[in-house]
């Protein structure tokens, strides 16, 4: 349905979260979605709206005036929605900006707290959570981090948004890392 990442960008990926956590006591997770949510909700109001469309205007024209035939006509159009690759990206991709910005950032923090509970409480720890298909991409700490580095990450996320475009998301991701990294040794400097 989308890109995912390649073998190599996943080792530039691993390569970049080892270096960055070398000079800190700091964990750094990356995660990297192909999508956030799978948007099942947008894929079935699509279809309904593409299929009344079909079916209004086969009527109108009198192609097709028959009741039955033409709520089939609609479950088809729905299912097709669904299950052709290229029209189901294409339902993901006109879904508003905002919508994806927060089911993106639902689904970072239902990340983050799936990898803080396999860490200790106090730990430091930082999520890079990036998702391809939405165009997302957000840093999550936890309190002991937030609390040693209140400021905002933006500059981070900013620094990634730009460079994905002109580098790719591996080489923007291993940026991003090594951004987090030397702001963590700072502050959780390695033992």
């Amino acid at each position: 349905m989308v890109a995912r990442l390649l073998e190599i960008d996943q080792a530039i990926l691993r390569d970049a979260a080892d270096k960055a956590m070398a000079a800190t006591s700091a964990k750094i997770s990356v995660v990297v979605a192909s999508v956030s949510d799978d948007y099942y909700d947008f894929i079935l109001l699509y279809g309904f709206i593409g299929g009344s469309v079909l079916g209004l205007f086969l009527w109108a024209c009198g192609l097709m005036t028959d009741l039955p035939l033409l709520l089939v006509l609609q479950g088809a159009v729905i299912v097709a929605a669904d299950a052709l690759p290229w029209c189901r990206s294409y339902c993901v991709g006109i879904v508003p900006l905002h919508i994806r910005q927060q089911r993106g950032a639902r689904e970072a923090m239902r990340q983050y707290q799936y990898l803080r509970s396999k860490l200790f409480e106090d730990m430091p720890f930082v999520e890079l959570y990036v998702s391809l298909a939405d165009r997302y991409v957000q840093v999550v700490t936890n309190p002991a981090v937030h609390k040693e580095i209140p400021a905002n990450w933006d500059k981070v996320t900013n620094e990634f948004t730009a460079a994905a475009r002109k580098q790719g998301v591996s080489l923007a991701a291993a940026a991003a890392l090594k951004h987090i990294g030397e702001r963590l040794a700072e502050k959780f400097p390695k033992n």
